[in-house]
């Protein structure tokens, strides 16, 4: 009896399937299957992690690979370089395809590579962002409720001050996503990445889909466990609400919010609550309603020593007087806002109201004053490494430079600004503010014809 071709065999299976996903899967089960059994088990542990070196795939191995192994497995077409000098990975598809399979079929194996993983990832420096990513990945297999708390411990600790660092909690995110996209998360890490998300989505504009993964938070069920989170994704969905523009949903929200921070004791909630009703006031034009509240929240910031929140309450009162016209209670709250800024070193407030300021001057067409306040804003959110704050900045810029005839520096400005918007992703912002201000500098002068090439490139977006 003749002895069966591989070859044909595989041939005939791949005839067979139904998908390019099964055929796929075939192909690469089919051509694993033809290295010797140490490669075998290194390429699926390989794929377990989202990068490799040789100590580090080593220590998920039973049988570690010398170095004319390792060298064997680098030369298989589903592995690829990573960035990081001798860091590798196996190409995204393939992995994809075997960690489909590999969690369905052996899910305590799994548990346990991830649990070497994590084990390996945290003896690393973690100092190191990658590092730290890549160990919180592994920790909420191998550790499920710790690992929970990880990911959003570490997601607040790099958002707040002094990191502001939302790349990082973006990168965090999008490598739990992974494990999200496979079912493999618990509930409370679910939770906690739908919220931080969020925060994410609406720190770089993205409200929608902020709402979006908001409202896929049981919050019924989450108020009977957790009300400190309940309270917290009540008060961001009014924050998305208001940024929507959807006022009566922001101010129920809020409203819900309030009472949940009460029972848990949470006065900064509560406070944070009522500024936010005031600015649900504000954009209603109800201004006595915004001043009652905004004087009632800094009221309670100054009580509990919460000095961020009585620096934004002062500013969101020094733009109420904005509003009435009165200028010199306007400055003046301002100029407090200010001063408790330089006290607690709070260089990002100091640079928001450097540019209120800023927004003052301009209302009175001190244009050169205007300027210097916004250049001031500039260089302290180009110090923190706000790239957001930076780019507002410098599309104002652009217009006070237009308003002073300096069109070689609105230009600039323009320009700059534009690349930051595309480089964060902030593409209603890229669009809508950076090109009515190009479109502006074209009218000036004819001679940028760089930039209304820009220009028309943007349009079509």
């Amino acid at each position: 009896m003749s002895e069966t071709n591989p070859y044909q065999e595989l041939l005939e299976q791949l005839q067979a399937c139904e998908s390019q996903e099964e055929r796929d899967w075939l192909s690469l089960r089919f051509s694993i299957a033809q290295l010797p059994k140490e490669l075998q088990a290194a390429v699926r542990a390989a794929a377990v992690p989202r990068f490799f070196d040789r100590a580090f795939l080593n220590a998920l191995l039973d049988q570690p690979l010398d170095e004319g192994q390792f060298a064997e497995l680098l030369e298989q077409p589903y592995i690829e370089p990573y960035p990081g000098e001798g860091r590798y990975n196996v190409h995204e598809r393939s992995r994809k395809l075997l960690q489909e399979r590999l969690c369905k079929e052996d899910e305590e194996w799994y548990r346990e590579i991830s649990s070497r993983a994590f084990a390996y990832c945290k003896a690393q420096d973690q100092e190191d962002i990658t590092w730290q990513i890549e160990t919180i990945y592994h920790q909420i297999i191998a550790k499920p409720e710790e690992g929970a708390d990880a990911l959003n411990n570490t997601c607040v600790h790099w958002t707040n001050s002094p990191y502001f660092a939302y790349d990082r909690a973006e990168s965090l995110l999008q490598a739990v996503q992974e494990h999200r996209e496979m079912k493999r998360l618990p509930d409370k890490a679910v939770l906690y990445f739908l919220f931080r998300q969020a925060k994410v989505d609406m720190r770089y504009s993205r409200n929608q889909q902020a709402k979006d993964a908001l409202e896929l938070i049981p919050l019924t069920k989450v108020k009977e466990d957790d009300q400190y989170l309940a309270a917290n994704c009540l008060q961001a969905l009014g924050d998305v609400h208001l940024r929507l523009s959807e006022l009566g949903d922001a101010r129920k929200r809020y409203e819900e919010a309030m009472p949940l921070y009460g029972e848990i004791g949470d006065r900064l909630g509560q406070a944070n609550c009522l500024q936010a009703l005031g600015d649900v006031h504000l954009r209603l034009s109800e201004l006595g309603d915004a001043r009652k509240r905004y004087e009632e929240c800094l009221a309670v910031y100054r009580e509990i020593g919460a000095r961020l929140g009585e620096v934004n309450c002062l500013r969101s009162l020094g733009e109420l007087c904005q509003l009435l016209f009165d200028i010199p209670a306007a400055q003046q709250y301002y100029e407090n806002a200010r001063q408790v800024c330089l006290e607690i070193n709070d260089r990002l407030g100091e640079a928001n109201i450097l540019e209120a300021f800023g927004k003052v001057h301009l209302m009175l067409s001190d244009y050169q004053k205007s300027l210097s306040y916004y250049e001031k804003a500039l260089r302290l959110h180009q110090d923190i490494g706000n790239r957001q704050g930076e780019a507002n900045c410098l599309q104002q810029l652009c217009l006070l430079y237009v308003a002073l005839s300096k069109y070689k520096k609105a230009w600039q400005s323009c320009k700059n600004a534009f690349k930051l918007y595309r480089a964060i992703g902030f593409r209603l912002n890229l669009i809508n503010r950076v090109r009515i201000i190009g479109k502006r500098l074209c009218h000036f002068s004819k001679n940028f014809s760089e930039f209304k090439e820009l220009i028309k490139k943007m349009s079509n977006q």
